[in-house]
């Protein structure tokens, strides 16, 4: 039996599924702006401060130790930034995510962190996730690197973890911290803009984010991808 043909889309569906292709595709660009180079720029700002009070006071030799390698940590993330937004603006994805395992590449933003705040995640990542799209690895990454940052800038936590896990549902990736906490039900109604972008990220791919939290603490940021199967 010969199946039917698909019916023809006429010229109106045609351009209407073009323009939701190309908004799709802007949302991802602003989404890969904030989570990627925007992030960099504003903890390079960061240790920048830092690196400045230092260098105007009297410094022992163990300071000094410690300012020359701040200073190589933002040489580094220099490197990394003008790499991100060359990926950025070749192929609309930030790339340098996906040149190593996703274990390695949050195992590498908990230590940016640490650098940052002088706070060492606890991390539990396992070295197996299983298979993932570039799409979904970016998403977990760009999410532990968003939940890390407001962390630092926002929690004043002294515990921090940072575990991603493979379950029944797919990949999921928490970030835990017991600093002051917020109303994250009132937080999601101003549509604050990295919890946005998270939530909007991770819908795209069929994915959820989780915020819990409340003023006091903890929070619990937990982010889940479905799992990928490739098609037989």
């Amino acid at each position: 039996m010969i199946p039917n043909p698909a019916p023809a889309r006429s010229p109106a569906e045609g351009e209407a599924g073009t323009l939701e292709a190309a908004q799709r595709q802007l949302r991802r660009i602003a989404l890969d702006l904030h989570d990627g180079p925007a992030q960099d720029v504003a903890a390079l700002s960061a240790d920048a401060a830092l690196l400045e009070a230092e260098l105007g006071s009297d410094l022992s030799p163990e300071r000094a130790e410690l300012v020359r390698g701040l200073a190589g940590e933002i040489r580094a993330r220099l490197v990394s930034l003008s790499r991100q937004i060359g990926d950025l603006s070749e192929v609309l994805e930030p790339r340098s995510l996906l040149r190593e395992p996703l274990d390695r590449v949050l195992a590498r933003e908990a230590e940016w962190f640490a650098r940052r705040t002088g706070i060492v995640p606890a991390l539990e990542v396992a070295r197996d996730l299983g298979l993932m799209t570039a799409s979904q690895q970016i998403a977990l990454a760009s999410v532990a690197r968003e939940a890390l940052a407001n962390v630092a800038k926002h929690a004043g936590a002294s515990r921090v973890r940072l575990s991603a896990r493979v379950t029944g549902e797919g990949v999921v990736l928490c970030v835990t911290d017991d600093g002051r906490g917020f109303d994250a039900a009132s937080a999601a109604a101003r549509g604050r803009r990295g919890l946005t972008g998270m939530h909007e990220r991770l819908h795209l791919l069929g994915g959820t984010l989780k915020v819990r939290s409340r003023k006091g603490g903890p929070t619990r940021v937990e982010a889940t991808v479905p799992r990928w199967r490739p098609e037989p």
